[in-house]
């Protein structure tokens, strides 16, 4: 036995990697999906230190400078909403982007596995044609869950 059938005996891949690697492709939609998701995740501590600062206004006696914090607080909270909302669609959509391409890989590989079959294989009433378009469909896109 040589040294790479000892490694790959003791040494598994977990399924994980494989599948980045199969989506290593789109390793770009992975990386800013990444990077937005963590601006997003940022913006719930950021309201958390706005809502403080919001209810700070009330401790203030000047009634026009109440106001000019109101309407300071007001643009800030809708500017980090809007800001919140728009993360959250690009994560969405950077990782939908890559889940997509992932799936139809795997739809790729296991329409050429079943292509690469005996006949026999069709012979099964397991492997009917009904079955494998379900198995074809189904399959691939669980991945991506």
């Amino acid at each position: 036995m040589n040294q790479s059938q000892s490694k790959k005996r003791w040494f598994h891949t977990p399924f994980l990697f494989k599948i980045f690697k199969y989506n290593a492709r789109e390793w770009h939609w992975i990386l800013f999906g990444t990077l937005v998701s963590l601006a997003y995740g940022a913006s719930s501590p950021l309201f958390g230190l706005l809502f403080a600062d919001m209810y700070a206004v009330f401790n203030v006696s000047d009634v026009r400078e109440q106001e000019r914090l109101t309407r300071k607080y007001a643009i800030m909270a809708f500017f980090l909403g809007l800001t919140s909302g728009l993360t959250q669609f690009l994560t969405n959509l950077c990782f939908a982007k890559s889940g997509e391409a992932l799936t139809m890989r795997m739809r790729k590989l296991t329409f050429s596995a079943i292509l690469r079959q005996e006949i026999d294989y069709f012979d099964d009433d397991s492997n009917s044609m009904g079955a494998l378009v379900t198995r074809l469909s189904s399959d691939a896109s669980a991945i991506k869950v």
